[in-house]
């Protein structure tokens, strides 16, 4: 075995490609009729921080001459007509993923070591997570695509394939580097209520260790969920400890019916693991813009 290196891993989740408020490239997909749509000042606004939370990333890679892994949590693409939504840039599966395609250019652009990929949701992934699998397998290709009516030319991605099933993504998956433990899996079942979350995200911490312990198996130091759109951490309370990834979809009107009070979180997480020594977790947050009143 080699000599041991500084590890980073940059986890990102929830970027929801072809949502009108998701995340979306420098030019958005084009119709069968040859209409190109163009990404909205929201999806504007979300591509600058997404390309700034790369530039960090990049940054600290550079800093720590790390191996870089990148772990996209689930929901890479956000799926045409899921809960009725209208909220879509394009009904066509293929218009989806050449938007996805283009973000993971910008990820292409960091030159990761290793990719993995965490199944979704169903309602915006399809079923088995089939369009997260399709995805991942193309990009783990490369090469020459055609997409959105168009034909583009994609590198290719180091993304690993699951050793059990040879599949290119993953229900739940399990990284160790350098001695630390890391489970990543796509929902978590916690409330997100303000005054219960600090509570929530501990509970689910102290789950995943006592699940672990009373099996006589090895809890994972770090347990990360997506799924809610907010950020959330457990910290030291338990062995393991459990966060909640921030998310790059701003809120849908699904969203403002069923949790009209909530404000997303934005970002994505950073974690540095040395050869020898604690881990760090740094969360890179986005901070949505304060709503400016309407005056007479």
């Amino acid at each position: 075995m080699g000599k041991p290196v500084p590890e980073l891993i940059a986890v990102i989740s929830d970027l929801h490609a072809g949502s009108t408020v998701g995340l979306c490239g420098p030019r958005g997909p084009m119709t069968d009729d040859g209409q190109v749509i163009q990404p909205s000042r929201l999806q504007q606004w979300l591509l600058e921080r997404f390309e700034a939370y790369w530039q960090r990333v990049k940054a600290e890679k550079k800093r720590t001459r790390a191996r870089l892994t990148v772990v996209c949590n689930g929901d890479a693409v956000d799926g045409p007509n899921h809960h009725g939504t209208t909220q879509s840039m394009s009904s066509s599966k293929d218009a989806q993923a050449y938007i996805a395609h283009s973000l993971f250019e910008i990820v292409a652009d960091a030159k990761p070591d290793q990719v993995y990929f965490v199944r979704g949701t169903t309602s915006h992934v399809g079923e088995a997570g089939g369009d997260e699998e399709a995805l991942a397998a193309s990009l783990g290709h490369g090469g020459v695509v055609t997409l959105g009516g168009e034909t583009h030319d994609f590198r290719a991605l180091p993304v690993v394939r699951d050793p059990i099933s040879n599949l290119w993504s993953y229900q739940s998956l399990l990284l160790e580097r350098n001695g630390v433990r890391i489970d990543c899996r796509h929902h978590a079942s916690i409330g997100n209520l303000p005054w219960t979350a600090p509570g929530a995200i501990a509970r689910l911490a102290f789950r995943i260790w006592t699940e672990h312990a009373q099996r006589g198996w090895r809890h994972p130091d770090l347990a990360i969920r997506s799924h809610l759109h907010h950020y959330r951490d457990s910290y030291g309370a338990h062995p393991t400890r459990a966060i909640i990834t921030p998310a790059w979809q701003a809120k849908s009107n699904y969203a403002h019916q069923v949790v009209p009070e909530t404000v997303s979180d934005f970002g994505g997480l950073l974690i540095t693991i040395p050869p020898a020594g604690p881990y760090h977790v740094e969360p890179v947050l986005f901070p949505p813009d304060e709503p400016t009143p309407l005056r007479s």
